[in-house]
Formats: C-alpha cells, structure tokens, sequence
C-alpha cells in the first residue's frame, strides 16, 4: 500500500503574475471551473489544488497527463484508469492539500477556528466524544477527529451521505482498521507529507506540524 501527501501554501498565488501563469498549466476543465469563482482566495486554492495534483501524478509515474478527471456518482474525482493512481483534494485557510494512493483514499486539511461543544455533540459517534472528552487539548483533538472523519467518508466516495455521527475513527490511534460502507480503512492524524513551494516546487520531507491547521489521510485496505 502508498499513499502520499502533498502540501503547499496559497500565498505565491496571490501574486498576479504567478498567478496567471499557474492558472495556465492547470487543466482545462480545472480553469473552466475557476472562472466562475468570485472570490480571489477561492481562485488560488483550486489553482493550487491543480498544481499539486499535476506535480503528484508526474513524480509517481513520469506521465505528461493533461490534467483531465472523471467524477463519482457524489462527486469525488477519479484518475484515468491508465494511471494507476487515486486522489484526492482539500483545501483550507492558507494550505492545500493532495493525496496520491495505489488505492482508493482520501484526505483533509482544517484550519483550528473557535473549537463548540455542540459540534461534536451533533457530529460525533458516542465513542469520539468519550475519547475528545479525555484530551489533553480538545480544540486539537476536536479538529484530529473531524479530519479523519472527513477523510473516511471522501475515501468511500459517498460524502456526507454517510452520516458523521454514524461511526467511530477512534481506532485510528490505536492501529486499528475501521470498516466503513464495505471498505477496509486504515488511516492516520498525522500523516507524513511532502511539504512543496508551488514556485519550484523543491520537496521537504517532514513530519513537523502547521501550527494552527490539522490532516489526516485515509486509505481502503
């Protein structure tokens, strides 16, 4: 099993001029859908979404792939079958994010906002409320969770179709599998990731933290 984890800053894209020229390596149907973006922030992420996903596929199979993607019955975006790979994409604050996998996966970014008891009350399985409520730090615990949870439901591709509060990644940090819609998954708070300047793209391999933001990744076992 491979999975890998990319991670970038929005900022350089905020400059005009990298911007522009960004936006035209980017695929096609990628710059289609940002031109209906309002927001400039909201613009740089896809950019950079984008980026990522091309530098991804280039360094695991040496492919010049044009970018394009096929989409699931709930929206999750899928290689061409040739590649050999899967995806997945998220974004948040200042950071994107991409996971690469031999097999089906899926991954989150979150930015730390205002940690509220009756999210996790709404969202939360019983056994993730007993385990936030014995955290040291429940705002980083809050956020841990919410990603891995997020990262479940993107791997099986049915979104929020599968209800948050429906099952447990408590088993997460303890090794354990959790079987989800038929899948297998294993997954982590804390994944190892390639930390990449969008410029020139040079890799850092770490495992430091972004100070303020949580990521988990998930893959079907």
């Amino acid at each position: 099993m491979m999975y890998k984890i990319y991670v970038a800053a929005v900022e350089p894209l905020m400059e005009d001029t990298f911007y522009q020229k960004a936006l035209s390596m980017v695929s096609k149907e990628r710059q289609e859908k940002i031109e209906k973006m309002i927001q400039r922030p909201d613009k740089a992420r896809s950019v950079a979404a984008g980026l990522l996903l091309h530098y991804a596929v280039r360094e695991n199979t040496g492919f010049h792939w044009d970018g394009s993607c096929f989409f699931k019955e709930h929206g999750k975006p899928m290689l061409p079958k040739e590649l050999g790979l899967y995806c997945n994409l998220s974004h948040s604050g200042d950071y994107v994010l991409c996971a690469i996998s031999d097999k089906e996966t899926g991954a989150d970014i979150q930015r730390h906002e205002k940690y509220q008891d009756r999210l996790a009350e709404r969202f939360f399985h019983p056994e993730e409320l007993a385990y936030l409520k014995e955290a040291e730090d429940q705002k980083q615990c809050f956020y841990d969770l919410w990603c891995l949870k997020e990262s479940c439901i993107k791997c099986t591709g049915r979104g929020l179709s599968t209800g948050l509060e429906s099952f447990s990644v408590v088993p997460f940090f303890y090794g354990e599998e959790v079987p989800l819609d038929g899948i297998r998954c294993v997954g982590e708070s804390a994944p190892s990731y390639i930390k990449t300047e969008l410029k020139d793209f040079t890799e850092i391999h770490t495992k430091e933290t972004i100070k303020g933001y949580s990521m988990a990744a998930v893959v079907a076992k």
